[in-house]
């Protein structure tokens, strides 16, 4: 709307606007919750805390197999917040779109992405049985099957010569929102739920931030190189990087 109706400044205008809105009613509700929150007491053994000082946090990344984990953490931002911001970029320079339509469609995306967390809890409970790593591995695995969707467009000339421009870009957004909506879902168990088992370390929120700080290591090196991929390569190698990346990320959670 902003870019439809203005200059490019509004599109900062606006999103400083929302960004303001969400932290008063943060602050507003944080302040009501508060008096309610308790933070608990150690109850760590010294069985456990026996364990944690002779592995270490090296040790237990090792015997977790969490440390073979991390390569597929760069795959997953490379898919959740770096190549979704070449969208656009990838929408104008094959297809053709103005800034305007590029960003309208590259909307759909997060409007997807919100369908991931009842595809996560598909996935983890009815699936799965609350195995979280199970699930990590399939949908890591499962995105591969939207991309080779995404590579026969672009092979069989789908930059707007199938169905027309907006029809093709229309087609690789939304095949790209489901691998969206599997990316996210492998973010919850991988950052939110695997960490968990670590709570009896006290290490949950450091195995938690650490998966997560490999996850945006991901997306700066997806600005860097895939930038570079995607201005100089055609789209259908493009998507065969994408693919080769998600390939190595499911072999490597076997």
């Amino acid at each position: 709307l902003a870019l439809s109706f203005g200059k490019w400044q509004n599109v900062f205008l606006m999103a400083s606007s929302v960004i303001a809105a969400v932290a008063v009613l943060w602050i507003s509700a944080s302040l009501g919750l508060k008096k309610n929150l308790v933070a608990p007491k150690n109850e760590q053994s010294k069985e456990e805390g026996k364990i944690e000082k002779s592995q270490g946090l090296l040790g237990l990344l090792l015997q977790s197999g969490v440390l073979f984990m991390l390569p597929a953490m760069l795959v997953y931002g490379l898919f959740l917040n770096g190549v979704v911001e070449l969208i656009p970029t990838i929408l104008s320079n094959e297809y053709g779109l103005s800034p305007t339509a590029a960003a309208w469609l590259d909307s759909l995306v997060p409007i997807l992405g919100s369908l991931g967390v009842i595809a996560a809890n598909f996935v983890y409970i009815k699936m799965f049985k609350r195995n979280e790593m199970k699930s990590a591995l399939f949908t890591m695995s499962v995105s591969i099957a939207p991309m080779l969707v995404m590579l026969a467009l672009a092979l069989g000339g789908g930059n707007g010569t199938l169905f027309g421009r907006y029809a093709d870009s229309a087609a690789f957004v939304i095949t790209y929102g489901l691998v969206y909506i599997l990316q996210l879902s492998f973010g919850h168990f991988s950052v939110s739920l695997a960490p968990m088992h670590f709570s009896r370390f006290g290490l949950a929120a450091t195995m938690s931030g650490l998966v997560n700080a490999v996850g945006y290591g991901g997306s700066a090196l997806a600005s860097y190189v895939m930038s570079y991929a995607v201005e100089r390569l055609p789209l259908w190698q493009t998507v065969s990087i994408w693919i080769a990346c998600l390939v190595a990320a499911s072999l490597l959670l076997v």
